[in-house]
């Protein structure tokens, strides 16, 4: 599971990276345009994308260190 997420969270932070180096790259372009909206937009659809596989990744996380206390503590009673 923790390796999947990780491969997604890659790829979006491909994505934003692209958006910010055509921005950077096209700045006069961009601002000749008034296109600063669409892709201030745009790279914040990215980053909305991002932070909800973040989310996952950490509730993912959580749940193996938590499994992992939960059986020391079950073989803490045991012992």
């Amino acid at each position: 599971i923790l390796m999947g997420l990780a491969s997604k969270l890659h790829t979006e932070y491909k994505k934003s990276g692209i958006i910010v180096e055509q921005a950077l790259s096209f700045i006069r372009t961009v601002y000749s345009f008034v296109g600063e909206k669409r892709t201030l937009d745009n790279y914040s659809a990215a980053l909305d994308d991002l932070v909800k596989l973040r989310v996952k990744q950490g509730q993912a996380k959580g749940l193996a260190i938590g499994s992992n206390g939960v059986s020391f503590a079950i073989w803490s009673f045991l012992s």
